[in-house]
């Protein structure tokens, strides 16, 4: 990796970090007053715009990707359909711009194994911080701003759900199912007392969170893990994990097709479908999405938790089109990856296994409006979409036969 490749990786981690220990700043202050500008906003655009220029140059000197090509033409139907429906919602114009920017990084080869490793280390700091705030009883949000605190409270002790640093608790739990399987991933490339002490730090901060997504992905993660670790054959690794792929999609699809019958079993079934309700009745915004400044209530609920509906309802059947096709070329290639990854582990396989552990977040919660998440899941499609299967193994086989025959 030569200097200036380094110097922008490490560039990234600093902003990147710099934004996350300046995220209270979204609640607690704000430059400007209440409607001005946070800090940790200022970090965020620093870090995006300091990095487009040479995003753009090098994705036009390089091949096409199916996935990049698509995301592309999310962003521009975004864009035009912001004009047709009178507005954008902020948050998500940049949380789209940061998933694409950061995309784009990873692809272009700007992020190695340096981010990732200096990366644990500062999910290891932000675990110890929720953990020490969540057992002081000392949450970092305003309740006037951030919502009722029937939501970010356990129980009558007075005891919050663990957020650390973070605008809201679920964030947390999605930035640590992130760290997880880029830790085991890691692992031979740190120490065993560093890494054991942090996989229980991570789940144990994890299920302080009380995020159901979450700790439902890493439930997910372990069967998957413990197959592919203890499976050599590529044919037998190929059916299981498209076996897990079809069937969370199929559950989901079932979810969707029943969910008038699910209301009564949770709230998110309800804020659901107010999404279908309006689409049924405005069937001609059903491509571009609902006008802007429109909010969607069934039953008393506003609508929320669900990205793919997010989108829909935002752009539109068109816009949720190019999405899932983006989103689809990353799965498949993450899943080629583990498939042919056999036990050997690096970055890479970490970010493949965070791919698949996104479905569910992405169904039951706004997931990429989540900062700095949004970041995270832009870094792991580049790295895995930028992974050569066939040759993470050839070079740490190479790697394994030099260490074991020092020698030759």
């Amino acid at each position: 990796m030569n200097s200036h490749i380094k110097l922008s990786e490490r560039l990234f981690f600093i902003f990147l970090s710099l934004f996350i220990f300046t995220l209270p700043t979204v609640l607690v202050y704000k430059i400007g007053g209440e409607n001005g500008v946070s800090i940790a906003y200022l970090f965020l655009m620093l870090m995006v715009f300091l990095f487009i220029p040479s995003i753009i140059q090098k994705f036009f000197k390089k091949n096409f990707t199916y996935s990049s090509i698509f995301l592309v033409l999310w962003f521009f139907w975004i864009v035009i359909t912001a004009f047709i429906n009178g507005g954008i919602e902020p948050i998500y114009l940049l949380s789209v711009i940061v998933v694409i920017s950061s995309f784009l990084f990873a692809l272009n080869g700007r992020i190695g194994e340096y981010f990732f490793i200096k990366l644990l280390s500062l999910s290891m700091v932000l675990s110890l911080i929720g953990v020490i705030l969540f057992y002081a009883k000392l949450p970092l949000i305003d309740f006037s701003i951030a919502g009722n605190d029937q939501y970010f409270s356990i129980g009558h002790e007075g005891y919050f759900r663990a957020m650390s640093l973070f605008t809201n608790p679920n964030a947390f739990g999605y930035y640590l199912i992130f760290s997880i399987p880029v830790l085991i991933s890691l692992r031979k490339n740190i120490g065993t007392l560093y890494f054991y002490f942090n996989l229980l730090l991570f789940l144990f901060a994890l299920l302080l969170t009380t995020s159901r997504s979450s700790i439902a992905s890493i439930v997910m993660l372990i069967p998957i893990y413990i197959i592919l670790y203890f499976t050599n054959s590529c044919h037998i690794r190929k059916v299981f994990l498209n076996t897990v792929f079809f069937f969370l999609l199929f559950c989901f699809f079932l979810i969707l097709l029943f969910l008038p019958n699910l209301e009564e079993t949770n709230v998110r079934f309800i804020k659901w479908q107010s999404v279908f309700n309006f689409y049924y009745v405005n069937w001609e915004y059903i491509f571009t999405g609902a006008p802007f400044g429109i909010n969607l209530f069934y039953m008393g609920e506003s609508f929320s938790d669900n990205m793919f509906l997010y989108i829909f309802i935002k752009n539109g059947l068109i816009g949720l089109l190019f999405f899932l096709l983006a989103l689809w070329f990353v799965m498949i290639k993450a899943i080629r990856v583990l498939i042919k990854s056999k036990k050997y582990r690096n970055y890479e396989i970490g970010c493949s296994y965070f791919m698949i552990l996104t479905l569910i977040p992405l169904f039951f919660s706004n997931f990429m409006l989540f900062f700095p998440i949004s970041v995270l899941f832009g870094i792991a499609s580049g790295v895995v979409i930028r992974a050569r299967e066939l040759n993470i193994i050839n070079s740490l086989q190479h790697n394994e036969y030099y260490t074991n025959n020092p020698t030759r």
